[in-house]
């Protein structure tokens, strides 16, 4: 997940003149606004090497100018002051020596994961200044940044915010008034927050919280169900502050039930549907520990809840899933906590997890960090001979491996290869973290809907922000300044199920119509404020603050960058219906996620040069084989375009295939059964073969590769022999 960070400070005197503190031409964002600069510090350059920049601290990020690295303050987790040892770095404690000349090294920890090295050159006085700023607090940019847009907007420099499509009672379908302000502030530049991805303020004025729980539990045929109804119980939030306004249960549960069982709930997080399968009639539900204690209290509204659901999906078990270690169960029975019996729950399964609570998670993600910036601690000196060991001490990858096999179980579950579908209930202590976790990841291996771009967008509102995962506290993403909250209430939660993504999508790369560089922006944008998407800890405290109508939203910018967010080898929804990965260690990676999004997208863009580069040193014609498909050819294909071309055709071609898919179409002898020329398992490989030439400029027949792979013929072809 996260590259070392390494001592620079050998290179130091190789490096030339440090930026001028002089007048800058900078573009910010709309609102953003130059606090503080300190013109002499090193950073890492584009080569890896220490380079001189200034760096600039905004109202709502850290910047360094030549080196164009962009720190959104909300995304800093820990910045700290080290000392430089044989191996790396120590933390200056309170009491400890600082050193007595520059540099003076700081190192930031991101919430998303990242890690960050700068060398102050200067006086000591710069470092006091600079982590002074960072520990104040500061209020979400997402409404400042909102309303210069709207200014922006008001000038003519952009197209009116478009409220066609929002529900009549949405917020975002009221007219929300503009500011008056006495200038035009100017549209983002090359110093956007997402780096070489712009932010256009008008078009982010579009569209966006658009999410529809109606028209979902639609999509899943609850409308025509005769049993399961939409109920509308808890529409002012009185049953349980932290879930939305409308919520999905058997239609043989009256309110009364609905009521009594989320009273014997922690905090009042009943029950709730949240998927159905169309075919089978399994589900999925989602809610908190039971009020057991140690007198071991019974609520017969909660146990007809949940006979309730297990007759309304016509599984003969319902299979609860407790995410917790059972010690930790046991332990909450004492605090009026606890967990379902098997003997007073009819036809219930209880299973043990075993996740860690958030405190571990967090530990985790520190130690990993840590490891990642060669930052050693008085008990836990940094040795490079035992990086993996040290590695394997964070657990982090544990932690991922486990959530991951707890999904593959869920979905065994409600796709048995042969058997009878079962239906599962989701919880954890209070049922906004692990539960969350669990729930979405199921889902997502079994419904290829939401490997969809939109289709996440929603898996993401429905199974984290609408059910009260808790951003403000987990992320610091409070509505006001006044209620941040405190260290021990943040966790990577969010990282951690975004990492798991990741892992499946590196397992089944043509399943997703997202890619790398996407889950990059989400994780920079949970906790960068810069939009209203995941400020707040429920629904009902946005509501109150009206964070939908005066924040703009995250899901506008990944629409209007679609195309950049698109996978190139996705399959459509006609690929694997289930996922099933396999979680080993073996097949498992530290994802790199301290690379920047614009590194992320000059991936992309290398991926569709090597095809451009093939093509341009093809002197004929592309011949396909005989088809019924259109060939594919170069002649009409310029440098500028031709990747973009083929990768247009081809995705024309994967969109209108059958579930034979490309390959089998385009290469009838390929037409088998077998695993290995499956096309999953073949967009896999050639995806990793040509990801393989791009990072490691690896020379090759890379036109054999793309013949292989597609199924046709480069007649005169030239070998590439290094990109």
């Amino acid at each position: 997940m996260i590259e070392h960070i390494g001592s620079w400070e050998d290179g130091l005197d190789e490096m030339g003149d440090s930026v001028q503190d002089g007048p800058l031409s900078l573009s910010l964002l709309p609102g953003e606004e130059e606090h503080h600069r300190v013109p002499g510090v090193a950073v890492e350059g584009s080569d890896g090497d220490p380079a001189k920049a200034l760096l600039i601290v905004t109202n709502y990020r850290i910047l360094t100018i030549p080196t164009a690295i962009s720190v959104p303050l909300g995304c800093i987790s820990k910045a700290q002051e080290v000392f430089q040892t044989p191996n790396g770095y120590g933390v200056l404690y309170s009491g400890s020596r600082r050193n007595q000349t520059a540099p003076y090294p700081v190192i930031l920890h991101c919430k998303d994961g990242r890690c960050f090295q700068f060398l102050f050159l200067g006086h000591a006085s710069d470092v006091d200044l600079f982590l002074d700023i960072l520990e104040k607090p500061f209020p979400p940019f997402a409404f400042t940044y909102h309303d210069h847009c709207r200014a922006y907007n008001s000038f003519g420099c952009g197209p009116e915010p478009d409220m066609e499509g929002l529900p009549p009672d949405h917020p975002r379908s009221k007219p929300i008034q503009t500011p008056n302000h006495s200038f035009a502030p100017s549209p983002s530049g090359s110093l956007s927050s997402l780096g070489s991805l712009p932010l256009d303020p008008g078009r982010l004025l579009k569209h966006g919280w658009t999410y529809d729980a109606r028209a979902e539990y639609g999509r899943m045929g609850i409308e025509h169900s005769t049993s399961w109804r939409l109920s509308d119980v808890n529409a002012d939030y009185q049953v349980c502050e932290s879930y939305p306004r409308l919520v999905c249960v058997p239609k043989a549960a009256t309110d009364e039930i609905i009521k009594g069982s989320a009273l014997f709930r922690s905090k009042s997080r009943f029950p709730m549907l949240c998927w159905r399968c169309k075919s089978t009639g399994s589900t999925i539900h989602r809610s908190s520990q039971p009020l057991v204690g140690l007198r071991f209290n019974r609520c017969p509204q909660d146990e007809k809840l949940l006979l309730l659901m297990q007759q309304a999906s016509r599984a003969k078990v319902l299979y609860i899933f407790d995410c917790r270690p059972k010690v930790n169960a046991v332990a909450n029975a004492a605090i009026s906590g606890g967990y379902e019996s098997d003997s007073v729950y009819r036809n219930c399964k209880l299973l043990f997890c075993g996740i860690p609570n958030l405190h571990s998670m967090r530990d985790s993600l520190d130690r990993l960090q840590n490891l990642a910036s060669r930052t050693q601690t008085p008990n836990k000196p940094y040795s490079d001979a035992h990086y993996y060991s040290a590695l394997e001490g964070t657990q982090w990858l544990d932690h991922i491996r486990s959530l991951l096999i707890l999904a593959v179980q869920v979905v065994d579950l409600m796709s048995p290869e042969g058997g009878t579908p079962s239906s599962v209930l989701i919880h954890c202590s209070d049922g906004w973290d692990r539960t969350s976790q669990l729930c979405s990841l199921a889902q997502l291996l079994l419904d290829p809907y939401y490997r969809t771009l939109v289709g996440f967008f929603t898996l993401i509102e429905k199974e984290w922000i609408s059910v009260g995962h808790k951003f403000g506290d987990r992320y610091g993403n409070q509505c006001s300044v006044d209620s941040l909250p405190t260290s021990d209430q943040q966790s990577p939660i969010f990282l951690q199920f975004v990492c798991c993504v990741r892992q499946i999508l590196e397992e089944f790369p043509g399943a997703f119509e997202f890619n790398e560089l996407f889950l990059h922006s989400l994780l920079e944008h949970h906790a960068s404020c810069l939009f209203g998407t995941f400020i707040g800890n429920t629904d009902k405290e946005r509501a109150m603050h009206d964070v939908a109508g005066r924040t703009l939203s995250f899901w506008n910018y990944a629409s209007d960058h679609a195309k950049q967010f698109r996978n190139l080898w996705y399959e459509g929804a006609e690929g694997a219906s289930v996922l099933r990965p396999k979680p080993s260690f073996e097949q498992m990676k530290v994802w790199a996620t301290n690379r920047s999004v614009a590194e992320m997208k000059l991936k992309v863009d290398q991926q569709l040069k090597v095809i451009k580069r093939i093509l341009k040193q093809t002197h004929k014609p592309l011949v396909q084989p005989p088809s019924t498909q259109e060939p594919i050819c170069t002649e009409d294909l310029s440098d500028e375009s031709a990747g973009t071309v083929l990768v247009t055709k081809l995705d024309s071609l994967q969109s209108s295939a059958s579930s034979d898919s490309l390959i089998f179409n385009m290469c009838p002898e390929h037409r088998t059964e077998t695993p290995e020329f499956h096309p999953s398992h073949r967009a896999a490989q050639f995806h990793q073969q040509l990801e393989s030439m791009c990072n490691h400029s690896v020379p090759g027949d890379s036109a054999k590769l793309i013949e292989d792979y597609f199924g046709v013929h480069t007649a005169g072809r030239q070998v590439v022999s290094k990109f």
